[in-house]
């Protein structure tokens, strides 16, 4: 199930395609080789002489639709004015026709991708990470009925009224795409998925519209299907080694994957010779726990989110392998960089209500500050 007949796939960077201009979303592929730390852009085609065209692997899309976009049928094909994170509609004949198999369950593009990727990882590293980053958040093993996690017992939850945990815990998925006012988690697994003759790699056809969710064999949402694909590989790790071990993932490998690929053109001497590493990040995505760049020279990161807006400077955290956000140096400097000081709020209630502090806002932060004060580095 892992492939088309008669179709061509391979999964890339976005940093290595360029789409062809005036085509339903054709790309170019420029470098396939350089940038496999992020390989998350299946590209496909029907044979040598086509080009390849980019297929989403939905996410967010409240419907299984495979209507074709009208913007495709343009003359001269336009933009999806949507971001592709949840844009309903498919942007070429050919995604259309996957979307379709997709729906009728003769294949699975997150099967698709996974085996395809080249990143140097055992298969669950790959297939873990690989469906952290498509998702982005976190995941949370909390009781069902409280939605509070686990006593230091291990037998109730933390909550008022320490309910069986065995009996009511699940798999929550953590995600900031909701609005405040909706519940902040969407559940991806229970213990009674495991061995109860469900068949959730197949998607229902209501998603969250279906009436009998709780009888229903199939699967209510992408990051449920896909989390039962990955389960079929570790059938063994309960929920609670599931949470641990995909969010590791998350840091140690998506994140310090893109820190090994880097090339060293892009390092600057200033970032060798004092071990910070710096990046461009988009904030919206790092809000939502990703790493995401550019787009090329487009007007958006790999998301669909403005880069005008959100592009921010951010240094890894090396301990962690996280990428802090830092602020641009403050507007009234001491004269010793010895006096530059942590923000009380930020050490005392971990955020700030000022909105130009002129403190730093971390260890790391204030450690970029101070190299900056001293070294007078040009280009950051």
């Amino acid at each position: 199930m892992a492939s088309c007949l008669g179709i061509s796939c391979i999964v890339v960077c976005p940093r290595c395609i360029t789409k062809v201009p005036n085509t339903q979303y054709a790309f170019n592929i420029s470098s396939p080789n350089d940038h496999r730390c992020a390989q998350t852009v299946l590209l496909v085609r029907e044979s040598d002489s086509t080009p390849w065209y980019r297929i989403r692997d939905r996410t967010y899309q409240n419907s299984l639709t495979t209507t074709l976009s009208t913007i495709t049928t343009n003359t001269p094909p336009q933009h999806c004015e949507y971001n592709d994170m949840i844009c309903t509609y498919a942007h070429s004949l050919l995604e259309q026709r996957m979307w379709q198999m997709e729906n009728d369950g003769k294949q699975n593009i997150f099967e698709i991708i996974t085996s395809h990727r080249e990143v140097g990882q055992n298969t669950f590293e790959n297939i873990g990470s690989y469906l952290m980053s498509k998702f982005g958040g976190w995941l949370r093993c909390v009781c069902r009925v409280c939605f509070n996690e686990s006593s230091e017992c291990g037998n109730v939850c933390c909550g008022l009224e320490g309910h069986q945990w065995n009996e009511n815990k699940v798999l929550a998925h953590c995600s900031l795409w909701v609005s405040p006012e909706c519940f902040p988690f969407n559940i991806v697994d229970t213990p009674s998925h495991s061995g109860n003759g469900r068949n959730l790699l197949v998607l229902c056809n209501l998603l969250q519209d279906c009436p009998d969710r709780a009888n229903c064999a199939k699967s209510h949402s992408f990051i449920e299907r896909d989390f039962a694909f990955v389960r079929q590989r570790c059938p063994t790790l309960t929920i609670e080694q599931f949470c641990e071990k995909l969010n590791q993932l998350k840091v140690l490998v998506a994140h310090r994957q893109i820190l090994s690929s880097a090339s060293a053109t892009q390092q600057s001497v200033t970032e060798q010779s004092h071990n910070f590493q710096f990046s461009v990040v988009c904030k919206e995505c790092h809000q939502l726990g990703m790493h995401e760049s550019r787009n090329g020279m487009s007007e958006a990161c790999t998301r669909g989110h403005s880069w005008e807006v959100n592009c921010c400077p951010a240094v890894l955290e090396r301990s962690t392998g996280k990428w802090i956000p830092i602020k641009g140096l403050p507007q009234k400097l001491p004269k010793d960089a010895a006096r530059l000081d942590i923000c009380r709020h930020m050490a005392k209630m971990r955020s700030c209500p000022v909105n130009q502090c002129q403190f730093a806002h971390s260890q790391l932060e204030k450690d970029v500050w101070t190299w900056q004060i001293t070294s007078q580095p040009r280009g950051l």
